[in-house]
């Protein structure tokens, strides 16, 4: 299950990046 934690979390925080990047 941390696998999986890990990947969705990375995930998340790489989409709000881009996000909160784009959004600059």
């Amino acid at each position: 299950t941390k696998s999986v934690d890990i990947l969705t979390i990375g995930s998340v925080f790489y989409f709000c990046f881009i996000y909160y990047f784009k959004k600059i």
